[in-house]
């Protein structure tokens, strides 16, 4: 019986161009289909559906990657032709029990079991969701763009006997391809391989990846998982690496020896605030050791998205990682934008630090030449374009794929892709970049539509449709209609990261709706937004004090409230702190202190808090491992204290700064002089005199021939500490005297003072205490139990923030 597909098409459809699209080449619309949004039905006796490079034959109920059957259970064929016949709508988990598993009692897991089968066998991760996204509490929906196709007997053969290639709109990287073969076959035989892809936005990065990973890794058996940067600011440390490690699913975290590969992650995360040189290694350590475990299965591929956005958590972990896996079989491919990464951003020295050790480490795309473009304009128009408009659309574009197809789009809509060379009221445009043309693309919406995208747009690149709903003064209705049309024009999709929210398929697209905007409503929003975010947040602002700041920060630009941006940006730095986010920490402690600046330009003086700001400033740094930044902040925080002769917040200045090894002989001198000068100011034989020395003890363990000097303090230290009876002194100096002389104390006096600091640690909130001493102390005394309990408390600490 034949089978009826309904798929999109607006004109006429000949059985030329039935063919045409059978054969693989694509029709004008950026998915290879029609270029209209109507439906219609279309009978043959035979027909296979296509997504991807996936075919999914349901006569014979087989599902192929390019003519390759995939292997995968009945069950789940059934599943997902259930799914692709419904795929207008959100099908619930009990419609597919009951329809899969008729008279049977089976529970939610049988189905769990089966959706990830399935998602393993079309290479579609649980975070990804790019083939079969997750309602949450709802069921599940066919997400991928879905394109009818004549059995494989009737398509036409390529040069080689392949099928031609449904996607044509790939050209011109060849090379680029040739490169990450050669490094996966490095990587398959056991020497792990790291490749970084640069270039401009709308380059094609990850289109790259992307064919990559089906053509080479998904056809030799390789394993993938993926992690996206996230630029819309308040994502959490490490959170690329933490969506792969999630996608590190239950079964194959116990196939790997695992309770939780995620717990595991999150269970290393045990550092303080001062000193997190450990557990910051022994947390990369778990991500590195979870991959090679799984690539003893499979070789694998790790991509890592937009690095140009990650933090600097992030970063460090790409390093670590990369150092750990050269003799597993792994590939590390990360996509950055280099046109936005400057001379001092961190991920330009980590490069310059792995280049000797990976050959293939740099890889920078660049525009497509005269004969690559004139090749992607044939796929796109069906016909071979005129030498003038090849020309002009390569001069205009410098080659970048995104703006050809773009450019194309609009000729084409125009009515030929060979007129409009003469037109200037946007082609023009192009050479200052792809705002003109994502304009014309943003136009298609009803103005009532555009409006709510502008107002998406201002939330960020992410957005929470209950938001969207509260500030754009619009019905659900109305909303979801918006949010359709958007994502029909393809402006917005579900969110990869979680499919409640939406995205924006595209920054540029996003910087498009702000960039032309009116000014006054964009101040507006942003004044709607901080009222709303503060309704619902206050009092416990914590989950959204990143966003506070933001908009505040917005608002005082165009000549709104300082103190609150300022206010909000402290508070925005010190919950950075205490979830582990130095990076944020650090830019929300410099905006409030260049906010500052700017209110002391207009005459506003507030002694105390320029010391305060500072001091926040060199503490942000010091997390940051930037030493020299703060000293600096830490010393002018001093010498404001000097001058206002306030010797606690000079003892809180000097105690701001740490400087870790390895690092230069003269910044720890600096910061030497820096304590010294502060206990010069306060009563000898206070807590915080106590707390001085236990700092500048502490310090010099990385001054040579310091030992004696260090022996003696931390003694005078430690003995004044327990004739005051200050918990918080007492534990500062134990700290001290066991990390700088643990080698020159015998067993026994190493286990007397462990026990004192576990006792002394009692009750103590944990931002006083230095976990890390204090669980080299537990396994020093063999009480696991309170090593195992620390662990815990701390897993709570970070699991709250």
């Amino acid at each position: 019986m034949p089978m009826v597909i309904q798929w999109s098409c607006s004109v006429q459809v000949d059985q030329s161009i039935l063919l045409r699209n059978a054969t693989g080449l694509p029709g004008v619309g950026s998915d290879g289909g029609g270029p209209g949004i109507g439906e219609f039905p279309i009978e043959v006796d035979e027909m296979v559906l296509a997504f991807g490079d996936f075919i999914l034959d349901t006569d014979a109920a087989e599902l192929r990657l390019r003519n390759a059957p995939v292997e995968i259970q009945p069950k789940a064929i059934a599943l997902l032709q259930y799914l692709i016949e419904r795929r207008h709508r959100v099908v619930s988990k009990q419609e597919l029990l009951d329809a899969l598993w008729p008279d049977q009692v089976v529970s939610e897991g049988v189905l769990k079991r089966a959706i990830h089968a399935l998602r393993v066998a079309v290479a579609d991760t649980g975070s990804q969701q790019s083939v079969i996204a997750t309602r949450s509490r709802v069921g599940y929906r066919f997400v991928a763009e879905l394109h009818p196709r004549l059995p494989p007997r009737m398509e036409l053969a390529g040069a080689e006997g392949e099928p031609v290639s449904d996607r044509a709109d790939f050209v011109g990287r060849a090379l680029s391809l040739g490169r990450l073969r050669s490094a996966w076959a490095r990587a398959r035989s056991g020497h792990g391989a790291v490749v970084l892809i640069a270039g401009p936005p709308g380059i094609g990065k990850t289109r790259l990846v992307d064919e990559f990973s089906l053509r080479v890794v998904r056809r030799e058996g390789g394993q993938i998982l993926t992690g996206w940067c996230d630029g819309s600011r308040g994502a959490p440390p490490y959170w690329p690496w933490l969506q792969i490690v999630r996608g590190l699913d239950g079964d194959t975290a116990d196939r790997l020896g695992t309770v939780d590969a995620d717990r595991r992650f999150e269970a290393s995360s045990v550092e303080n605030l001062e000193r997190a040189d450990r557990s910051i290694f022994a947390r990369q350590h778990a991500i590195s050791q979870s991959l090679i475990g799984l690539a003893r299965r499979q070789p694998l591929l790790v991509i890592l998205e937009d690095l140009h956005w990650a933090d600097r958590a992030t970063l460090s972990a790409l390093a670590f990682v990369a150092r750990e896996i050269t003799n597993a079989p792994i590939l590390l491919v990360g996509t950055f934008r280099d046109d936005e990464l400057p001379a001092d951003h961190p991920l330009v020295g980590d490069l310059r630090r792995l280049t000797p050790r990976f050959s293939d480490l740099r890889l920078h795309l660049q525009g497509l030449s005269l004969g690559e473009v004139r090749t992607l304009l044939t796929g796109l128009a069906h016909h071979e374009p005129s030498r003038a408009a090849v020309d002009a659309i390569h001069a205009q574009t410098a080659g970048n794929p995104l703006f050809v197809q773009e450019v194309a789009r609009v000729r084409l809509e125009a009515g030929s892709i060979d007129e409009g060379l003469e037109s200037s009221d946007w082609i023009e445009k192009i050479p200052l970049g792809v705002i003109g043309i994502l304009e014309h693309r943003l136009r298609q919406l009803p103005p009532d539509s555009r409006a709510v995208l502008e107002t998406a747009a201002v939330i960020g690149a992410v957005f929470d449709r209950s938001l969207l709903l509260s500030i754009a003064g619009r019905d659900l209705g109305f909303i979801a209609d918006a949010l359709d049309a958007a994502g029909t024009l393809g402006i917005v999709r579900a969110s990869r990261g979680d499919p409640a929210d939406w995205e924006f398929t595209h920054a540029l697209l996003r910087d498009a709706l702000l960039h032309t905007m009116r000014p006054s409503r964009r101040l507006q929003l942003h004044r709607d937004l901080l009222v709303e975010l503060e309704a619902r947040h206050l009092p416990d602002p914590q989950s959204a004090l990143a966003r506070l700041a933001d908009h505040a920060n917005e608002i005082h630009r165009a000549g709104g409230d300082a103190h609150k941006a300022l206010a909000y940006d402290r508070l925005a730095a010190w919950h950075a702190a205490a979830r582990f986010a130095y990076h944020d920490c650090g830019r929300h402690a410099e905006r409030a202190l260049t906010t500052l600046c700017s209110l002391e330009a207009r005459g506003y003086v507030d002694e105390g808090l320029a010391i305060e700001l500072r001091i926040d400033r060199a503490r942000a740094a010091n997390m940051q491992r930037e030493p020299q930044l703060a000293l600096e902040h830490a010393e002018e925080a001093a010498r404001l204290a000097c001058v206002k002769r306030d010797d606690s917040a000079l003892a809180r200045a000097a105690m701001a700064v740490f400087i870790h090894p390895p690092a230069e002989a003269d910044l720890v001198r600096r910061n030497v002089r820096l304590l010294e000068l502060a206990e010069d100011h306060v009563r000898k034989g206070s807590p915080i005199w106590v707390r001085l020395v236990s700092a500048r003890v502490m310090q010099l363990a990385e001054v040579p021939g310091s030992s004696e000097r260090r022996a003696r303090d931390s003694a005078e230290a430690l003995e004044r500490a327990r004739l005051l009876g200050d918990p918080e002194a007492l534990v500062g100096a134990l700290s001290a005297d066991l990390t700088s002389n643990w080698s020159r104390h015998p067993p026994g006096i190493r286990l007397a003072y462990s026990r004192e600091l576990h006792r002394g640690v009692a009750g103590m909130p944990d931002r006083f205490v230095d976990v890390v001493t204090l669980l080299t102390a537990l396994v020093e005394q063999g009480d696991l139990d309170a090593w195992v309990a620390l662990i815990c408390r701390m897993r709570g600490r970070i699991a709250a923030a």
